[in-house]
This record gives C-alpha cells, sequence and structure tokens, in this order.
C-alpha cells in the first residue's frame, strides 16, 4: 500500500446533509450529482461510533463490492482477519453464496452497520470512462459516503480502483481529515483510456 501525505485545512463538521458528505468525496474532474438513493432521508438516524481504532484493536477488514478483483480480496484478507464481504447487490451476493459460505472468517453482507467495527475498508468499486472520455467516480463516491457515515476515527481506507495517480488524494482528503483517518492507493489496473492512464503505477 503506498500511504498518502493527505492534508488539509477545512474539514467536514458533520454530515448532517447528503450533499455534504457527497461533494466532500468528490472528485475533481467529476461534477456528477450523487445518485437518487443518496438523498437526506438515506443519512437520517445513521450514527457513527466516535471510539477510534487503535493499536490494540483486533484487525476487521471490510471488502466494499464483489467483483472479481473484490472476492479475491476476501479470499486475500479472509485468510487471516475477521472480513466483511460488503455488496450492496443482493443479487451478487446470492450468486457467491456457495463460494462465501467456505470461507470460516468472512461474512458476506448487504448491511452497512457491519462498518462501525472496522478496522480496515479496502473499496474495490470500478470507476468507468463516459461516452465523453469523462472519468466518472461516482460508485466509488457512493461508497465512501457509505463509509463516512460509519467508520470510526482512525480507521484505514484502501482504494484498490482503476483511477489515475492524484485521484485518490482529491476522493478522500476531505474525509481522512474530518475523521482523522489513514488513506492508501493500492492500483489494480491500468486504465484502457489513454488520457486516464499514467506513465507507471506506483507498486503497492
Amino acid at each position: 500500500m503506498t500511504p498518502l501525505p493527505i492534508q488539509t485545512q477545512v474539514g467536514l463538521k458533520d454530515y448532517n446533509t447528503a450533499e455534504k458528505v457527497w461533494w466532500a468525496v468528490q472528485s475533481n474532474d467529476s461534477l456528477s450529482p450523487p445518485p437518487e438513493h443518496i438523498q437526506d432521508a438515506f443519512f437520517e438516524g445513521h450514527e457513527r461510533s466516535n471510539v477510534p481504532v487503535s493499536d490494540l484493536d483486533r484487525p476487521l477488514v471490510v471488502v466494499i463490492g464483489l467483483s472479481e478483483l473484490g472476492l479475491h480480496l476476501v479470499k486475500a484478507f479472509g485468510r487471516h482477519y475477521d472480513t466483511f464481504a460488503y455488496d450492496s447487490s443482493k443479487e451478487r451476493l446470492a450468486v457467491l453464496d456457495k463460494e462465501l459460505s467456505l470461507l470460516s472468517n468472512v461474512v458476506a453482507t448487504t448491511e452497512a452497520t457491519c462498518f462501525t467495527d472496522a478496522t480496515h475498508f479496502i473499496v474495490s468499486v470500478p470507476a468507468h470512462v463516459t461516452a465523453g472520455g469523462h472519468l466518472d467516480t461516482s460508485r466509488i463516491r457512493t461508497a465512501l459516503s457509505t463509509i463516512a457515515l460509519y467508520a470510526r476515527p482512525g480507521s484505514t481506507i484502501v482504494l484498490e480502483a482503476n483511477i489515475p495517480i492524484n485521484t485518490t488524494q482529491s476522493l478522500l482528503k476531505e474525509l481522512v481529515a474530518s475523521r482523522d483517518m489513514k488513506a492508501g492507493f493500492s492500483p489494480s489496473v491500468r486504465s484502457k483510456h489513454p488520457s486516464l492512464s499514467p506513465p507507471c503505477l506506483p507498486q503497492t
């Protein structure tokens, strides 16, 4: 994992509206509005823990997004740590049910309340290039918005995604600063779009 020197003087004071959370994790190159399900009502009644993550805590990993890569990460982390395999799609979990049930340290879920006890978040949600050639990070931002609802101070977020260098900082800096989190970028694949592909990706 490549650590990021993320610093900012302005952090979120609270997450009392959906828009504040959404735009705090926006990418500078993406002005897409929140999806329909990211509404104020979605954020009402959610309580996040203020108990900081400690070095004494037993690691609890949440892998968000069960694509082929996400499933590989679940298996890798699940061999060593208690792991939640999270996906918003019940249909996707149904497809993977038999395979995931064989992993003794892994619990599959669509409930984001499991985030409240997590020490580490691995976001394996893809970005994609629009027909106009722009990078759309809305799926990643949705995942980060959900983390913002529940994550404990001091927890670690790693983006395992096909995004260019520097995108991680623009996506995470406000969220990291507001909750005193740690962040990193573990590149999974080089973007196939030439204007989005850096000359070389950092090694994890």
